[in-house]
């Protein structure tokens, strides 16, 4: 390998990429990879080491001792190298310009924290005089299937995949409620209750699949179910189980219950003898262990004298049919995993950059995707934007009920879902 003091600046660029990289400072680490590219002698070098997979030799020829695991970083950096052609050097006026980057790794760097933190005018500006066009030729080139929860994302995935649908010309089939697949074919196939193993067939797709800590989900939706519109939850029932919660989650019952047409004698036998699709093939059956005696869902939640018998038995009822449903979703690399804590949470957005990346948005097209899912984060709307549907907005309060015997039941139902889903 040839060696040259411009390569060791390049090298040692790269080494200090993967130290920020194992820390989790991605933003640091982008910065470093472009300082390496940026070395126009060593480009050619790098990109050769790159595409060869020779990360370790690079580590070697700068004298490390031992081998070198470069980690999260080798893909940022290989992706970085091979995508990134020589050009001019940047003229200051630039750098808030979305057409002028190359490479969604520079766009992260560069103009992430103008989007984010000060929201630039300029930004928002030149992103919103995109012509459709111009968004047409920047938006995923393959289907995109997404899906969410009850209580974890649903209603910010719904709102957000709306917009981008709009923005970029995309057919979006609302497979909940449209239970029948539209002649005209779909690019986007959304389902809040995540129930799309029908639609999997479809060669070369992208997913969306958005999570929430199963504790905070239960309290969440402990809240909810005492004050929601959801037209299930004031249909007179005898016992909850998993035929309940299916008759309620499924779209060809969910639409007869909504229903202000049909009687409550045939709503009440659809929710007490469940849905004729009694769940998927990962999906167990379940008794929630309580008779409710005709009483709603709504009337026996709030009838419980204490938040903790309220916790117990939405924890053992419907939520435990969306937990379930969680942690049975299919394992599929071409899923991104989504955690509506990022969402909720990280106003640098580096959860949903590196979703919408996944997805296939770029250039332009990445930048108004971005602008599109931070018009709903709670972070940048607050939680009195969705009064109706956010409960907790971005409290932990949750934690405050997760001991004792509440934890103890949950302990028993979900065992390690947490450290499954990845919160531990």
């Amino acid at each position: 390998m040839a060696t040259s003091k411009s390569f060791d600046v390049a090298a040692n660029s790269l080494l200090a990429a993967v130290h920020h990289a194992k820390k989790d400072q991605y933003a640091a680490c982008l910065t470093h990879v472009r300082e390496a590219i940026d070395n126009q002698p060593a480009r050619r070098l790098l990109a050769e080491v790159a595409t060869k997979g020779e990360l370790n030799a690079l580590g070697r020829h700068i004298s490390l001792s031992g081998s070198v695991n470069f980690g999260p970083a080798e893909t940022l950096i290989r992706r970085s190298l091979a995508a990134t052609p020589a050009r001019p050097p940047r003229p200051a006026n630039t750098a808030m310009q979305p057409d002028y980057w190359n490479t969604p790794e520079e766009l992260q760097t560069d103009t992430i924290a103008g989007l984010i933190e000060k929201r630039s005018k300029t930004l928002k500006n030149n992103a919103r005089k995109l012509s459709i066009q111009t968004r047409a030729a920047n938006r995923p080139a393959q289907p995109l299937i997404v899906c969410a929860h009850h209580k974890s994302g649903s209603n910010y995935t719904l709102k957000t995949f709306r917009a981008l649908a709009k923005a970029f010309n995309l057919r979006l089939w609302l497979r909940f409620y449209d239970t029948v697949e539209p002649e005209q074919g779909w690019d986007i196939c959304l389902h809040q209750h995540s129930r799309v193993l029908d639609v999997m067939t479809t060669e070369n797709f992208r997913g969306w699949h958005c999570i929430r800590h199963p504790k905070a989900l239960i309290y969440s939706a402990m809240l909810y179910h005492q004050k929601c519109s959801e037209p299930w939850v004031d249909v007179p029932l005898e016992r909850f189980t998993s035929e309940t919660f299916w008759a309620a989650s499924i779209g060809e019952t969910y639409n007869i219950i909504k229903n202000p047409n049909v009687t409550m004698n045939v709503k009440k036998k659809i929710m007490n003898e469940g849905s004729t699709t009694q769940g998927g093939p990962s999906f167990e059956h379940y008794d929630s262990g309580y008779d409710l005696n005709g009483a709603t869902y709504r009337e026996f939640l709030k009838s419980l004298p204490t938040v903790q018998d309220k916790l117990i038995f939405e924890m053992r009822a419907h939520s435990q049919g969306v937990i379930r449903d969680m942690l049975a979703f299919p394992k599929d690399d071409r899923f991104i995993t989504i955690k509506l804590e990022d969402i909720s949470f990280d106003e640098n957005m580096s959860a949903l950059l590196a979703a919408m990346l996944g997805l296939g948005f770029h250039g332009d097209g990445l930048v108004h995707s971005l602008l599109s899912c931070s018009a709903n984060c709670l972070w940048n709307t607050g939680v009195e934007k969705f009064s109706t549907h956010a409960t907790t907005g971005m409290s932990p309060i949750w934690k405050n009920f997760f001991v004792g015997n509440v934890d103890e039941q949950y302990c028993e139902l979900y065992g390690n879902a947490e450290h499954i889903l990845g919160y531990i």
